[in-house]
Order: C-alpha cells, then structure tokens, then sequence
C-alpha cells in the first residue's frame, strides 16, 4: 500500500517506508517517523491525491466534489481571500473578533513576543498558555512550572520559531511568508467542573451544528448537536461521550456570535470556552482540525458535503496553492 516497501527484512518488516504525499513514513524497528517533503508544482496534485487515500482510503474527487471532505479540500485549494490570509496571523483574528462580535469574547492577552530569548518567564503569572502567532504550531498549556520545565520551554519556543521561519520551504505556492513570534494569552479554567471545548460549524454564513469536546484523562469525545439542541446521529473523529448534557446558557449568544464571524466565508469552524456562562473564542478555521475528518457513518459525509455550497462553476481548480496539511 502506497509503496510500502520493506528492506531489511520480508518478514519481521524492520525497516519500511510509505510515500505519503506530503510526507514521507518510515518504521524502524517499530517506531514510525514521518518526514515533510519539498513538493515541487508539478508534483503537488499528485501529492495530494495519496495523502487523501492514505488518511480516507477514497480516491479524491476534486472536479465536481460531493462530500464534506471533498468540498473542505476544494476550499483550501481553491478559495485563497486576502481575509483568509490575513486571519492566519493570530494577532489580526483577534483583531477580526472584535470588530465582527467585540472584544468581550477575546482571551486576555498577556504579551506578544518576536524573540524567545526576550521572554522573562519571572515576570509572567504561574499558569498562561503559550500560542504561535502562526496558528498552525502546537500550543503549550504552562501551570506552576519549576526553573527546569521553563528552560524546556524556552528551548521549545525557540525550535519552533525556528521551523516557522523555515516552514516556506515546503510551502510552494504561499505568496506571503508565514508570521513568527508567540503571543502569551491568560490560562482559562472552570470553576470546579471539567472545561469543555464548543466547536460550531458554520455553513455558507449560518452556524448548523455544534460539537462538545471532553477530554476526561481516559479518551477524548464529541457529541454532535445541532442549534435546536438534538443530539445528532454521526461522529466526527471521536466517539460519543454517551452521556447527554443540557445546551449552555448563552447558546444564544454563541449562535448570534457565529453569524457574525462567518458570514464572509464558505465554511468555518469557530471555537468556544464556556466558563461561567462568559464565552471566549479560541480559534477560528477554515477546515475541521486535521483538515480531512472522519465522519461516521460514512453517508453522512455526502449529506453534509449537501449542506456547504461552493462556486465550483467559477473555479475549475486552476490555480493549486497552499493546502493546511
């Protein structure tokens, strides 16, 4: 399967490798390592293609796209605003946030940094979360850190401000280069209870369904509702918690912040924070997380790719560029 080809050893597969797409996999010894790949314009399509049929096993259509995932791909190669661009700075979604629904729904903000070496860990409060002005980079939650955990975490900032300033490497058709630096925002938490993640999805301007993250220590779940509150039949990703919970409060607020937001684009997936009934929204995507989602039952996929209409009659996927991967 997409040239897996053992070479050591036939039989035991000590060493094997995969050709991915946009990157290449290997095992060694049964530990896997995967490896980002320069792609060249010609070669990008083509990429594409076996990275979807490694993650969907489906062979990609793109020409008249049908489903979910299809249309979200479509999108991402395809719908590439000046807006979209620009929102991938974290520091103008905060400005976008709160011009389109206002500043009460931002994270406080400690500090914006170009240079870790400029960051005095000293001054700043015992628990912050640390975000990439970049939003494509991990996030890292701090609490109560000794001097050794804040040197690992000085050594990680710098590696990775490192890797943003040579991300465009691997980026062919990114016009722009990719902001660096890192912003400090407050850590939130939930007075005495479990702190859930809403994540609304938005079609065409008009938010449809909301999805309950949890992440219990055991595993992670996501409940599907849509606005009327009604717990949906399919999965995304993650398997029901089987556990069904009240709609928060200020739903209301939440569904009139989302219309807002998204009003300017085809598809979005805007994040939440509820903690005591005082909303913040935490991000703000043009794709579901991973890009590519898995949706059971699978039909579900073709009905939800029903629900997002996009101009594929104007654009007849010309122009390749830069897809999140």
């Amino acid at each position: 399967m997409y040239n897996e080809m053992p070479v050591l050893s036939r039989k035991n597969q000590i060493f094997s490798f995969k050709d991915v797409g946009f990157y290449n996999k290997f095992r060694i010894f049964g530990k896997e390592i995967k490896l980002k790949k320069k792609i060249s314009y010609d070669y990008y399509y083509k990429a594409l293609k076996k990275w979807y049929k490694y993650k969907t096993n489906e062979i990609l259509q793109l020409e008249q796209p049908e489903k979910f995932n299809e249309k979200i791909l479509w999108l991402l190669m395809n719908d590439k605003s000046a807006l979209k661009n620009q929102l991938s700075n974290r520091l103008h979604l905060r400005d976008y946030i709160s011009s389109k629904a206002g500043d009460k729904y931002l994270i406080p903000l400690i500090g914006v940094w170009e240079n870790a070496d400029d960051i005095d860990f000293n001054r700043l409060p015992e628990q912050y979360v640390v975000k990439s002005i970049n939003t494509e980079l991990p996030d890292y939650i701090v609490k109560q850190s000794s001097r050794e955990d804040l040197v690992r975490l000085h050594y990680k900032i710098k590696k990775y401000l490192k890797r943003e300033s040579s991300e465009n490497d691997y980026l062919p058709f990114t016009k722009n280069k990719l902001p660096s630096g890192v912003i400090i925002e407050e850590y939130l938490a939930a007075s005495g209870e479990v702190l859930n993640e809403y994540k609304v999805w938005c079609f065409n301007g008009i938010p449809y369904y909301v999805g309950i993250e949890n992440n219990n220590g055991k595993r992670k779940t996501r409940d599907i509702y849509d606005m009327d509150w009604e717990l949906q039949a399919f999965e995304c990703d993650y398997k029901k918690s089987g556990i069904i919970v009240p709609p928060p409060a200020n739903m209301h607020r939440m569904i009139d912040a989302c219309k807002s937001l998204s009003k300017d684009f085809y598809f979005t997936q805007i994040n939440f924070y509820n903690i005591d009934e005082k909303l913040y929204i935490s991000d703000i995507k043009f794709c579901p997380d991973g890009v590519v989602t898995k949706i059971l039952p699978a039909e579900y996929n073709l009905k939800l790719g029903e629900m997002l209409i996009i101009p594929v009659d104007k654009l007849k996927n010309k122009n390749l560029e830069k897809i999140c991967v």
